[in-house]
């Protein structure tokens, strides 16, 4: 089992979620992925950018978007686990809002909490 969480990193899902759920509802900083325009440019909706301009991400207002998340104002610190790993937990007790997919800690397709990286 220690080898298969090690290779993996899959083995606490609720600790994951609840991690997850933290930086969603409280992230470290509003804004994020500053970059500084090396030469102008248009964007596809017409909107130009000039060298010099610095673009940034809005990780706050991603993280507590309607579309993208049910209850956004609310923590719910499951909101990220797969609801079959949930059968067996007393749901009673538990007011999960129904995620659009679950997520690991580290997956960052399409999560900005953690930042983008330099080369991005």
């Amino acid at each position: 089992m220690r080898d298969e969480f090690e290779q993996t990193a899959k083995g606490l899902p609720l600790l994951d979620s609840f991690i997850r759920e933290s930086a969603r509802t409280t992230p470290v900083e509003s804004i994020s992925t500053r970059r500084q325009a090396l030469e102008p440019f248009v964007l596809s909706d017409g909107w130009k950018v000039e060298t010099g301009d610095v673009l940034c991400t809005p990780a706050r207002a991603m993280m507590k978007d309607p579309a993208h998340f049910a209850a956004p104002q609310e923590f719910s610190g499951f909101r990220f686990v797969e609801p079959k790993l949930l059968l067996d937990l007393d749901k009673a007790s538990l007011q999960l809002p129904q995620p659009k997919q679950p997520h690991q800690l580290t997956d960052a397709t399409d999560w900005q909490v953690w930042g983008t990286g330099r080369m991005v």
